[in-house]
């Protein structure tokens, strides 16, 4: 540190000084030099303001900056801020892959039982199923022989002339579906002209129904057949609903006994509970 010189001013000032607090007898006694002052016994109260800036010199350069303080106790949070504007949706992600299958849960409860629904519509019942057995004699085929009458003759045969294929009884009254079908065949392979086959349902001994097939082949391997569904209604019990057959032709050569027939014959109760 630079050593202080003191100025005349200084001196003077720090004369004054002395003077002032010793009286002003003392001073006209005594003349007050730097050696009449102890040291130490002037403290800078006692100073002017110019001896006080005589007394300072230069400024000297500037320290190195000290270390840096310890971390002072973190003051208190503050309040949450207002809630900021909703920001523009962003674009849409890539979908992610499936997730693995969850395990099953456990079944749930049974539910409360459903109130009784309306009834249904009537059912149908299978009463017969009945086919025209097998011919030994045509390889198995269930046919049998048939009469030949006139194609022109003016009398129908009667239920007894006709050849019965198949039968079924029916046990008690009511409604019943009656379906059937008949096939024909000329097994001598002679036919002359038009031959056609013909059906008859009966009811108790009433006819029913009726059908036609067309032209029988005579090539003794192919079939002329004819279908037919009807609804008929049994008023008496164990009543024989039966299928007959007859062949019509012009010609006389026809009823050398090579036409035969067959029929199957199903009947089903409609009013049957569902």
């Amino acid at each position: 540190m630079r050593k202080l010189k003191p100025s005349p001013a200084m001196i003077v000032a720090i004369v004054a000084l002395v003077f002032a607090t010793t009286g002003g007898a003392y001073a006209a006694t005594r003349f007050i030099n730097g050696s009449s002052i102890k040291n130490g016994t002037i403290s800078a109260a006692k100073l002017s303001r110019a001896a006080k800036q005589s007394l300072e010199g230069d400024r000297g350069a500037r320290g190195a900056a000290g270390a840096a303080g310890a971390d002072g106790v973190a003051g208190p949070a503050g309040q949450t801020g207002a809630k900021g504007d909703t920001g523009a949706q962003g674009e849409r992600g890539a979908q992610g892959e499936q997730g693995a299958r969850g395990a099953m849960g456990e079944q749930g409860p049974a539910g409360a039982l459903g109130e009784t629904g309306d009834p249904g519509e009537p059912g149908q019942a299978l009463i017969a199923n009945r086919i025209t057995p097998p011919n030994d004699a045509i390889l198995g085929i269930h046919v049998l022989p048939v009469q030949v009458v006139a194609s022109n003759a003016g009398d129908r045969p009667n239920d007894t002339d006709d050849t019965e294929l198949v039968s079924a009884t029916i046990a008690e009254p009511g409604q019943y579906i009656v379906q059937g079908v008949a096939q024909f065949i000329d097994v001598t392979e002679d036919t002359q002209g038009i031959a056609y086959g013909v059906t008859r349902l009966f009811v108790g001994g009433q006819e029913a129904g009726e059908q036609w097939t067309s032209d029988i082949p005579d090539d003794g391997d192919n079939l002329a057949q004819a279908s037919g569904t009807t609804v008929i209604d049994v008023t008496d019990p164990n009543t024989v609903v039966s299928v007959r057959a007859v062949v019509r032709s012009d010609a006389e050569d026809n009823a050398d006994g090579g036409m035969n027939a067959g029929a199957n014959l199903v009947v089903t109760k409609l009013d049957a509970a569902p």
